[in-house]
This record gives C-alpha cells, structure tokens and sequence, in this order.
C-alpha cells in the first residue's frame, strides 16, 4: 500500500476503511521558516584588554566606552568597567539576516576610550571600521601619566626665573628613548606628562645668551626633591649691539641741534656721553652705560623689537622704573621746557627719521637722573 494510504477497521461491524493522508507541503513550510530566518540577529562581540604600557600588567577595575553609529544614524553607547583580568565585553548590536542580505543598516565605524577615575584622563582609544561580522579580542595599550614640572632659574640668582628658555626631556622604558620639548613660561616653568614607569630621565635647558644646563634624575627624586627638576643658567655677557636689538644711552637729550644749541645729541652717534648697549642683563647701569651715567643719563633711543627694563637698585631689584619696546626715543622730563622741540624735529639723517618719527617719542615720567644707580635689562625679540 502506499504510504500515505492507511486501512483502518472500527465500527459495530468492524469496516474497513483506507484513510488518505496528504504528502506534506515543502514550499509551505519553506514559506513559514523564511520570514523567522530573515529576522535572526547577529550580535557582534569583541573583547578588550587594558594593558599597562609600564609592565603589560591587566588593569581592573576601569571603565571602557564604546561608541558605534548604525548607518550612520542611530549612535549607540555602551559602558562597562574591565574585569578582575582587565577584560571587558561588549555585543555591539548586529543586523538581522535580511539586513546582511539586502546590505542594510550597516554598522559602519565605531569608537573606544578607556578612562579611569584614579588616572583623570582618557588612557587609550581604538577606532576601526566594522564592515563584517566579527568575534574577536583587541589589547588597549595604556601608558600612565604623572605631571612632571620644571622650574628654570638663574645660577646666580635662584629667586630669578628664566623665561623662553628650550627645555629638552629624555626618557626611557625598556630601553625605548622618548624626547619631549617644551619653552618655559613667563614663570619659567615647563611641565610634562611623563610615563609613571620612565626610567633615566634627563633635562637639557638652553637659551642663547645663556650657558645650559643639564640633569638626571627619575620620579623619585624628583618628587622627593624639587632640586632635581631646577635647571640653573647663568648669563654668558650681553651680546653686540645690532641692529633691531640694541638701544642708545647718553647723558644729553636725543633730538638735532638747532641753532648750535648745546646737550643735544643724534641717536646713535658715539661720543664722549653716549654709547650703544646690546642684549643682555647688566646688574648694574655703571657698567652697562658709565657714559651716560657719567654725565647725569638725560636720554633713550630704542631700536624696533627691543625692551628696555629699568629697576631702580642693582641686580635687578626695586621697582620697575621704566619699561618700553622700541623704535622709541625718551627724554629727561627736567628739560621738557626749554627742548620741547625734540618732539617735532627732523632729523637730518632719513633712516633716522624714518626709525624714529615724532609719534615714537616721548618724555620720562620720572627725572632719569634717578635711574643711574639701578640695574637693565635689555631683551630682544
């Protein structure tokens, strides 16, 4: 008999009867099986590990973001802290088959930060397109960082700090060599974030008119000593007066004679009462100018780009007296009376004229014959 046909035998008079059973319908179970497959979602996992880039050791306890967008619209964001090993797992939402086979909602780029509470600062991130499935397990390699601040000063005077000065860091891990640069602030302070585990750390500091300096030390130290990050420098001697970077003392008034009148002298002539002073620190204004200090110091001329720091005692102390950056010319305001015209005059020299025209020039505020006894400094750009 066939076997989708059956006889079966029940009733008073126990009949016969052939029962038959249909063939099953593939197409149809086909066609209920398809729309539950379509809808099956593949999950993506991966693993992270957080390392320390110090000794490869697992760090616990930490918190990992992970930031992924679907087709570039819906942004997801997932938070977890690393385990006991340092592991942590994500599943990034996947597609659903019919998505995979139709090329929809594409999960196309995701983001990782690992941050951590105790260290202040992201340590790490990972970025990586994520076009297929996949299951795998990535390390984060984390360095962690403590502030390293250096302080420059004079080798003279500590209680002096040098600005502008080149500050060069060198360090090692496992025998890698890592440079850092840095320029000191106004303060002359530099600061570094330098690996917890760097080992050899050494400081070079540089700036011209200056002698350098150098150190070694390591975190310890460092920490226990600050003598271990002051880099010393001492002044070498002021340089030659050049131009752009010099300015011009003279026991007279700067301006041009008019009709033979006497104290008056052109920027930049030398004579018995005048001088040219370069870039550099002079701790006292009777070595830097003894012409004009000789001969009651009445007048200033200032090239562009150069700053010019009066203090009113030796090596730098007291109160600022004057400070200015040039082109600029400054009288004594004793004798504003009786030369008012410096103000206004020509000069019969026209680079000189052209360095120095009457908007740039000017009367002290104070008598210059007290500023013969204190100190200057004279910077240039």
């Amino acid at each position: 008999m066939n076997k989708y046909k059956k006889k079966l035998k029940f009733g008073s008079n126990n009949e016969e009867y052939i029962i038959k059973i249909k063939k099953p319908c593939k197409l149809c179970l086909l066609l209920l099986l398809v729309p539950l497959l379509l809808l099956i979602r593949f999950n993506n996992k991966i693993d992270y590990v957080l390392i320390n880039s110090c000794d490869n050791s697992k760090i616990a306890d930490t918190e990992i973001a992970i930031n992924y967008k679907d087709n570039n619209i819906e942004l997801h964001n997932i938070k977890k802290k690393t385990d006991l090993n340092g592991v942590v797992s994500f599943k990034i939402k996947g597609r659903r088959l019919y998505e995979i086979i139709f090329g929809l909602n594409k999960i196309t780029s995701y983001e990782v930060t690992a941050n951590a509470n105790s260290f202040g600062k992201t340590l790490a991130s990972h970025k990586e397109l994520l076009v297929n499935l996949i299951e795998k397990t990535t390390n984060l390699i984390v360095s962690i960082k403590k502030e390293f601040v250096v302080n420059v000063i004079s080798k003279k005077n500590e209680n002096l700090n040098i600005p502008e000065t080149n500050i060069k860091l060198k360090y090692y891990i496992n025998d890698k060599e890592t440079i850092l640069t840095c320029i000191s602030d106004k303060k002359g302070v530099c600061r570094f974030d330098i690996p917890v585990c760097a080992e050899g750390i050494k400081l070079f500091g540089e700036k011209n008119g200056y002698s350098s300096d150098s150190i070694s030390t390591n975190l310890v130290s460092a920490k226990a000593n600050p003598d271990n990050r002051k880099l010393k420098l001492e002044v070498l001697g002021p340089e030659p007066p050049r131009e752009n970077c010099r300015a011009y003392f003279t026991g007279r008034l700067v301006g041009e004679k008019v009709r033979n009148t006497k104290g008056i002298v052109i920027p930049y002539i030398v004579d018995k009462w005048s001088e040219y002073v370069g870039s550099g620190e002079y701790p006292d204004n009777s070595v830097a100018f003894p012409k004009a200090v000789g001969s009651s110091f009445d007048g200033i001329a200032i090239d562009s780009g150069t700053r010019v720091i009066i203090y009113k005692n030796k090596n730098f102390t007291g109160e600022i007296l004057f400070d200015k950056t040039g082109p600029a010319i400054v009288n004594n305001k004793d004798y504003k009376n009786s030369y008012a015209y410096c103000d206004t005059i020509v000069f019969p020299i026209p680079e000189i004229q052209a360095s120095f025209p009457s908007s740039v020039r000017e009367w002290s505020k104070t008598s210059m014959h007290n500023w013969s006894n204190g100190s200057v400094k004279i910077i240039c750009q």
